[in-house]
């Protein structure tokens, strides 16, 4: 069985390569004649190197950096999608320079819609299609929202992919099932955890990523958002300015000059593991999955703060709320999660942070 896996992001590698290895080494669903290739699309700082990284490993047959599609929009966009669609060998050859005579694979298992995997499958009639979490999005969306919005763009690919579009998958996989509030729970599969000695693989594997070892020494980490950051919470930060770390999306890197910014480049899921003292540690957000990971990935109890009812949102916190509920309750320590509903009850959150780690607002 020939599998291809497909990731954007570190968060979507970390949960790529455990899957791999427990397929490989551990019998994991018992699969004949395994093997595997793997895209990493550079759509995130540290793509590349992280690709390399992996290569250099030889877990994978074939490691792929491929660079992030255009972002077109308007007719243009239906045009040049439409036109995909209807020749991907064509789209693969000419954006990707792959060849496609050596995309045959069984299974592919990817987060959740692209324009590249759908291509590669339209090449293989009698390939199933898996997915896995990207996230804290997987566990409340509709998976509806892991495809095209596009009505007529849907039944154009469903009529050149033999019949198949996106929500014809046959498994999710997930870390945490029990905290999936979504559709297709008869699908649901529960990401095996990780083998000891091979996170301490990963580990000495990651470890001369650029910017790992930087900036430790900061004990509020703030995870941004981009565009949903919000100025009356950094504002409420700011009096623990010298506890602050302003940690950039890796998709949408930016700074704040008011704080120490994390260097790019950083796997947090890594620096997470290697943090010996990560419970102490106070983790804040919207609602960012990078909040979710040190519990869900290495059962580590950080403190954390979310603040989604502090700012505007597009859409309704409803929707992520009851998810962010139960993974509360996973928790040993509950009152280490802590979600407040006015500035004033985030000044009192980072104030019972200090003084349960014996630390001090610094103005």
């Amino acid at each position: 069985m020939h599998y291809l896996y497909y990731c954007n992001s570190a968060y979507q590698l970390i949960n790529v390569l455990n899957l791999h290895w427990h397929r490989q080494n551990a019998g994991f669903e018992n699969i004949t004649d395994y093997s595997a290739d793997l895209i990493i699309m550079k759509a995130f700082f540290g793509a590349e190197q992280l690709a390399k990284i992996v290569e250099d490993t030889h877990v994978f047959g074939k490691v792929y950096a491929l660079d992030k599609a255009e972002d077109n929009s308007g007719m243009m966009h239906l045009f040049k999608t439409s036109q995909d669609v209807l020749f991907p060998k064509n789209y693969l050859k000419e954006k990707y320079d792959l060849n496609v005579s050596k995309l045959n694979y069984d299974v592919l298992t990817v987060p959740k819609f692209s324009r590249i995997v759908a291509a590669i499958w339209q090449l293989n009639k009698n390939c199933s299609l898996q997915l896995y979490e990207d996230g804290l999005a997987t566990y409340f969306f509709d998976l509806d929202l892991l495809v095209p919005r596009s009505r007529s763009y849907k039944l154009l690919y469903k009529r050149s992919n033999y019949g198949r579009d996106f929500l014809d998958f046959t498994d999710l996989y997930l870390v945490a099932p029990k905290l999936f509030i979504g559709e297709c729970s008869d699908k649901i599969r529960k990401l095996p955890e990780f083998d000891k000695e091979y996170l301490n693989e990963l580990r000495k594997s990651f470890k001369e990523f650029a910017g790992f070892e930087d900036e430790m020494d900061k004990n509020i980490l703030w995870f941004s958002q981009s565009m949903y950051d919000d100025h009356e919470v950094l504002d409420c930060l700011k009096k623990y300015r010298n506890e602050v770390l302003y940690c950039p999306h890796p998709r949408y890197p930016d700074s704040n000059d008011s704080f120490q910014t994390a260097k790019g480049g950083q796997i947090w899921e890594m620096k997470a593991l290697n943090m010996d003292d990560i419970n102490d540690r106070c983790l804040v957000s919207i609602n960012s999955t990078a909040l979710f990971n040190p519990k869900l990935l290495f059962d580590e109890e950080p403190y954390l703060i979310f603040v989604y009812k502090l700012v505007k949102l597009f859409y309704d916190y409803s929707m992520f709320e009851e998810t962010i509920m139960r993974f509360k309750e996973e928790y040993r320590d509950k009152e280490k999660v802590m979600i407040p509903e006015t500035i004033e009850e985030l000044e009192t959150c980072m104030n019972k942070y200090c003084e349960a780690t014996g630390r001090e607002k610094r103005e």
